[in-house]
């Protein structure tokens, strides 16, 4: 319960700090310029009609088709990716990998997300000598369908697979309703909330190996149905430096699967147009039956130093 608390606090934090950061009339949507006078000359209206209509805006993957008129024919693509590396020696030896990468395509006011993040652990601890080998790697592709410059459909289906706590699938279909909450030129926040459904499978032969006595009496393939919520920030706040944070939260209908939650905060401070210098912090939090059975810690924090790409 407290850490449900917890969850809201810093959403709502994020939501404040970005609402009080900017004039109360830059939440308001774009708009076209004013129509001439009745009776005024043709020469005084706009030189043509093209002059009013509304190029297809930068970093489109942000925003919504709705904001571009006419749609575009074309196929749009945008991808970015981040690779970090960290390596200890001494008492603590071995190396991390983090890969996040992304793409994003639109045609008319539809926009595919497609999502992937693998880590991959290995650590020897000099003093009890003992080790840590795991994968962690999410795959995710959502669907947008934008119906108003500030309001979108969403659908989406994510795989999670954590070799650490034996989880070789966690296959969550998802859809609900998502939407921009404040934009102006330098800031946007969204939130979107829905409902999903989740089918978990571990190792039970594994498992069995760590507590017999209690995996022995928990189903390792449960499902249920869960309520979900995912938000975004994000804030351009120089030429130099921009932030974005975002989180999501699924709460199970079944009790025993309890539930989840993720923050990403990440610095980006670009080099050119296409490479950027990346920080990341990221805090995982997950508890259910079978995970507490294992005797491993439900909370994950990661701090990751990388290069970011875009094209």
């Amino acid at each position: 319960m407290t850490r449900n608390r917890a969850v809201v606090s810093a959403l709502a934090v994020c939501w404040a700090v970005s609402l009080s950061a900017a004039a109360p009339e830059d939440q308001n949507p774009p708009s076209t310029p004013p129509a001439p006078a009745a009776g005024k000359p043709a020469a005084s209206a706009p030189a043509a009609p093209a002059a009013t209509k509304k190029a297809e805006p930068g970093n489109w993957w942000e925003k919504s088709s709705m904001e571009a008129t006419p749609w575009p024919t074309r196929w749009l693509f945008h991808a970015a990716g981040t690779f970090s590396y960290m390596n200890a020696s001494g008492n603590t030896s071995g190396s991390t990998v983090d890969l996040t990468a992304g793409a994003d395509v639109r045609k008319s006011r539809f926009t595919s997300h497609s999502f992937v993040q693998v880590s991959r652990r290995n650590m020897i601890y000099g003093f009890t000598r003992s080790s840590v080998d795991y994968i962690e790697r999410t795959l995710r592709e959502q669907v947008d369908c934008d119906l108003t410059w500030y309001l979108k459909a969403i659908v989406g289906v994510e795989h999670y697979r954590n070799t650490l706590i034996f989880m070789d699938k966690r296959l969550n279909v998802y859809g609900g309703l998502g939407g921009t909450l404040y934009r102006n030129a330098k800031q946007q926040l969204t939130l979107s909330a829905g409902l999903g459904h989740a089918d978990f499978l571990f190792d039970r032969a594994q498992m069995m190996r760590v507590n017999p006595s209690q995996i022995g009496v928990i189903d390792t393939s449960p499902s249920s149905g869960g309520a979900i919520a995912m938000q975004t920030w994000r804030w351009k706040v120089s030429p130099r430096f921009n932030f974005s944070e975002d989180a999501s939260y699924m709460k199970y209908f079944l009790s025993s699967l309890g539930y989840r939650w993720t923050i990403n905060l990440n610095g980006n401070f670009p080099i050119d147009k296409r490479f950027s210098f990346n920080v990341t912090y990221r805090l995982k939090d997950e508890t259910n039956t079978i995970i507490k059975a294992l005797g491993v810690f439900e909370q994950d924090r990661s701090f990751l130093l990388g290069v970011k790409v875009s094209i």
